[in-house]
């Protein structure tokens, strides 16, 4: 009874603005109510109180930690990851502190960050943290794809992907898909009608490595086989994506090269990703890529610009500008080869979580594309895209 009137004064005394002029609180004040709002879930007032206190110059382990819990329950993942990395400059050992710096970095996106965290967390207090073991495979994805062309000289594209994720140690993952792609046509020359058909296998395998808490490395294959009208191109693509995380931001650079027998195709890479605090989790991507084909360099810009509507439900728009003729992106994942060149395209797409393992996507999108014949006439495409995620 005499704690709770004594928490009751400190608070009294806390947001009187007169009171305050007067009055300093103590270390043992301070500490006592922020702890209270930390046990009793009054995440906003721990806030409020802990931010002031940092303000007047308190500033200690236990208190980053309960106001950076207090940002990661209510969403804020940006100041979250703030305070929990003060915290750790205090103690770089503290569990507490490891296990949130890899919620809030996983959180955020930055998996190969969260797993230098969770490498150093024993295996015991991963289990008091509800943190899953590595596992063989740790997740499945399934995505399907068509595209509504506005020309009759091709057929509407089908694509699909099935993929395989797996964690090897907590700083090294694997991630490998399947995938094929389908059209049929005519290609119109000046004396003849030509009908074409493709078909495309595709395999993809990337490793990611946690090199240091702020840097990461990425190594891939992407192997292609294209059927067209009965000829078979093999091509072979070597990828590999340096990146650092920056408090808000992420900066990285990437460099493939695509040879498929007829030409190399060359493509070095710059982006840079911004995070703006708040529960929204409002980010912005820019990049610029050059690549040199065939005696010839190009420059392609993209953007990407992403917000949290709510806890279940993620939005993203992005815009791709520039001759896109075996060009890569997401890791060298998706490679853009089809018989006609896309040299715009643009799209939204709509992630939401139906439970924390199992979350679903739909992609709407625009592209803008050359005529492999005639470079001078251009169609457009309208893709439709949905994808399914599970973790086990």
């Amino acid at each position: 009874m005499f704690k709770n009137l004594r928490n009751i004064l400190i608070v009294l005394l806390f947001f009187n603005s007169e009171a305050m002029s007067q009055t300093e609180l103590s270390f043992q004040e301070i500490d006592s109510l922020t702890y209270s709002y930390y046990k009793s879930g009054d995440w906003e007032n721990l806030i409020e109180v802990g931010n002031s206190a940092l303000d007047k110059g308190f500033d200690y382990k236990f208190l980053r930690e309960r106001i950076g819990f207090a940002y990661f329950i209510t969403g804020d993942y940006v100041k979250s990851l703030n305070h929990f990395m003060k915290a750790y400059q205090y103690d770089s050992y503290d569990p507490f502190t490891l296990a949130y710096l890899y919620y809030s970095n996983l959180s955020l996106g930055r998996r190969e960050t969260a797993g230098y965290y969770l490498s150093r967390i024993d295996p015991d207090q991963r289990e008091v943290y509800h943190i899953d073991k590595p596992d063989v495979i740790e997740s499945i994805d399934l995505e399907l794809n068509t595209e509504i062309t506005s020309t009759h000289l091709r057929s509407n594209p089908f694509y699909y992907r099935f993929g395989v994720g797996s964690t090897i140690f907590p700083r090294i993952s694997l991630y490998q898909s399947l995938s094929g792609y389908n059209q049929t046509g005519m290609i119109q020359y000046p004396t003849l009608d030509y009908n074409f058909s493709i078909r495309q296998f595709e395999y993809y395998g990337i490793l990611s490595f946690s090199l240091l808490s702020h840097l990461n490395l990425k190594t891939a294959y992407h192997f292609l086989h294209s059927d067209f009208s009965s000829t078979g191109t093999y091509s072979h693509m070597g990828y590999a994506g340096l990146s650092a995380a920056l408090g808000a931001a992420d900066l990285g650079a990437d460099f493939s090269l695509i040879d498929n027998s007829q030409y190399v195709t060359i493509q070095t890479g710059l982006k840079a990703t911004y995070r703006l605090p708040g529960r929204h989790n409002i980010n912005f991507t820019g990049g610029v890529t050059l690549m040199n084909q065939q005696d010839s360099s190009m420059l392609i810009y993209s953007g990407r610009a992403g917000i949290s509507l709510s806890r279940k439900t993620v939005v993203s728009a992005d815009l791709t500008y520039g001759y896109q003729n075996y060009y890569n992106d997401f890791d060298g994942m998706y490679v853009y080869n089809s018989i006609d060149p896309t040299f715009f395209k643009t799209g939204i797409t709509v992630y939401y979580f139906i439970k924390p393992d199992v979350s679903v996507w739909f992609n709407t999108g625009y592209e803008a594309k050359e005529y492999f014949e005639n470079k001078k006439y251009s169609y457009y495409q309208i893709s439709i895209l949905g994808g399914l995620q599970w973790r086990f």
